[in-house]
């Protein structure tokens, strides 16, 4: 692999560099579901910044933040500067050490302690922000950059929930309102800013012409566009809901308004009918950001491929209409002019439940010129054929993004060379928090600074060697907050 160039090198789109690396293994997934779960929660002294710790430093040989570096290399395979990252991992142990006394003295209950040790924390935090941020990195740091963001802003959300509890007097506490913002604005501005940046490289580079596929022009900008929602929009849209002044404590899942991540446009959509044309210049994203899962498929078919795909939602759950939030859709269908098939069929899914509004996670496809097999596959295990002539010398690839769920098709044109059917897909995948539940509830009770902890409903339901098992990471994590010296 390339090593990374100031501001990053112009995507080529004749080059294998400007695909990413499916499925989508998004490195700060963890991190964006933790804290956004965290606002859902009655705020409670130190226990975001606790599971942050042990997410992030778990007492254990892994090395998360190493982890997230190579996670983002591989995703968008490039290699980091060795010296870049050397310089911000010199910062991380100050960073973990002034979190670690902070929670010890939360633990520890003297409130004068806290409000000095807070104090003490948020001025290694807003010295280290600029490593984060160099110039000439500033794209290829990112991600790093956005969960020291994270990390910082959960750090000043405490003084907002508690500062008066410590016996700060209104001016004091009012002034760290006033800091909580600041520093949220200048995040969101700053994540903003390197997007614009980055951009401006590629705009000279853009294909004047979405080509004879109707797709280069959005394969071209998807995987920035998949980056800037991973890295940017993901944690502005947090960030901004961390602001003590708009939004009070605990919110709702509903409140986020997260984008959705979409493959490339897979296949060709060559004949652009009238239809098309009515829609839009060239492949785009049409369909975003249902309130729920796809209920079921009607489908025709004509010799194993779809002619008619119509993907329907519970009655005004359905996706957003070029993102518009007052456009909502409860039937998708193949952009094209509609042609009949032969053989029919309904293709029933899976119900969303309490632990999972989207249950559908990945995709597996074979492409040729035009999809030839496309199955949906369940977080169950369950796998629903909706494109079913196989060609075994087509590689099978799995679309799938971690943090988010399947949750909508874009498909574009009937393909008159292969008899009309399906000739294009995008596949879109929205944020689901629940798919961390069970990483969450384990994370939350090994770092709880409430030992009455070991009552509750999630330690009784596991195993006893279970019990055990998580038990001792607690001891460990505790035992090494309690010991370090302050």
């Amino acid at each position: 692999m390339k090593s990374f160039m100031k501001k990053n090198s112009p995507i080529d789109i004749t080059s294998n560099d400007s695909e990413l690396v499916w499925p989508i293994l998004d490195p700060i997934a963890d991190v964006k579901a933790l804290i956004s779960w965290g606002l859902t929660e009655i705020p409670v002294i130190g226990r975001l910044l606790s599971m942050l710790l042990g997410l992030l430093w778990p007492r254990t040989d892994e090395d998360i933040w190493n982890e997230i570096v190579k996670g983002v290399e591989k995703l968008i395979n490039e290699e980091l500067d060795a010296a870049v990252y050397s310089e911000i991992k010199s910062h991380l142990p100050g960073l973990q050490e002034v979190i670690t006394i902070f929670l010890k003295t939360v633990k520890a209950g003297d409130v004068s302690v806290i409000s000095a040790q807070f104090i003490a924390c948020n001025t290694v935090f807003t010295a280290t922000s600029s490593i984060f941020q160099n110039p000439d990195y500033e794209w290829i740091l990112v991600p790093l950059f956005g969960v020291f963001a994270q990390l910082h802003i959960s750090l000043l959300r405490e003084s907002v929930e508690h500062g008066k509890e410590w016996g700060w007097s209104e001016k004091l506490y009012q002034e760290y309102i006033t800091i909580t913002k600041t520093t949220i604005a200048n995040y969101v501005n700053y994540l903003e800013r390197a997007s614009e940046n980055y951009k401006s490289t590629l705009i000279n580079y853009a294909p004047n012409s979405p080509g004879q596929h109707m797709t280069d022009i959005f394969n071209y900008w998807n995987k920035y566009e998949t980056l800037k929602t991973l890295y940017i929009k993901d944690v502005q849209e947090i960030l901004k809901h961390m602001d003590p002044v708009i939004y009070k404590l605990p919110l709702h899942f509903i409140d986020f308004d997260f984008d959705d991540v979409f493959t490339p446009a897979l296949g060709t959509a060559d004949d652009f009918d009238l239809t098309c044309q009515s829609m839009a210049e060239w492949t785009k994203v049409v369909y975003s950001k249902p309130l729920s899962t796809m209920s079921k498929i009607y489908v025709e078919y004509f010799d194993g491929l779809p002619r008619i795909l119509d993907i329907s939602y519970e009655d005004k759950m359905g996706p957003r209409m070029w993102n518009n939030k007052n456009k909502r859709v409860n039937v998708v269908n193949i952009i094209a002019d509609r042609e009949n098939g032969v053989e029919k069929q309904i293709v029933k899914l899976p119900k969303k439940n309490q632990k999972e509004n989207f249950p559908l996670i990945s995709a597996d496809v074979k492409i040729g010129s035009i999809p030839t097999l496309i199955n949906l596959n369940a977080s169950n295990g369950e796998k629903f054929a909706i494109c079913r002539r196989d060609v075994g010398t087509q590689k099978l690839q799995t679309y799938s993004v971690k943090g988010r769920r399947l949750t909508t098709l874009n498909m574009w044109t009937l393909s008159h060379f292969y008899s009309d059917v399906l000739g294009c897909v995008i596949f879109g995948f929205s944020f689901e928090v629940s798919v961390l539940d069970s990483n969450i509830e384990h994370l939350n009770f090994i770092t709880s600074l409430n030992d009455n902890v070991i009552h509750s409903e999630f330690f009784k339901s596991l195993s006893s060697s279970e019990q055990n098992d998580i038990q001792d990471k607690r001891n460990i994590f505790w035992e090494y907050i309690m010991n370090i010296r302050s």
